[in-house]
């Protein structure tokens, strides 16, 4: 089991206990504060074969980020921290964020993803409406 961390850290529980060394330690690019942090983690359809995962988390300049990675190909426990390509980086435009969203891998073997519209508890906006913006929407990748 993969337990995500809000600080940055994929940590694995195997075998009745929690390894000691996180599977994925990127705590040095995830902002944390009550919004923010990293959000999910999805591995691909053929995962056992190309050892690829995605995450998707706030960077420290507020920017949702979508990064693809790799397991080690002698320790399936660790990620490669080094193999990390951001795909998709969604400013929040004048929200300060685009914070929250999720992210799966459906049937069709495609990574579906979602952000939040940019709107707060004290103010809405109509991003979600605005054809130029990928806040308040459901991508497929």
């Amino acid at each position: 089991m993969f337990i995500i961390e809000k600080g940055g850290k994929v940590k694995i529980y195997k075998n009745g206990s929690l390894l000691s060394k996180p599977f994925l330690d990127i705590s040095n690019l995830v902002k944390t504060g009550t919004n923010d942090g990293l959000y999910t983690i999805a591995f691909a359809p053929n995962y056992k074969i190309n050892r690829t995962f995605f995450v998707y988390y706030i960077a420290k300049n507020t920017i949702a980020t979508v990064a693809r990675y790799q397991t080690s190909k002698t320790n399936p426990d660790s990620a490669i921290a080094s193999s990390g390509v951001t795909l998709l980086a969604v400013p929040g435009k004048n929200t300060g964020g685009a914070h929250t969203g999720d992210m799966h891998f459906g049937s069709d073997n495609y990574l579906y993803l979602t952000f939040n519209d940019g709107s707060f508890y004290s103010s809405t906006t109509a991003y979600a409406q605005d054809g130029q913006s990928l806040l308040g929407k459901m991508l497929r990748i």
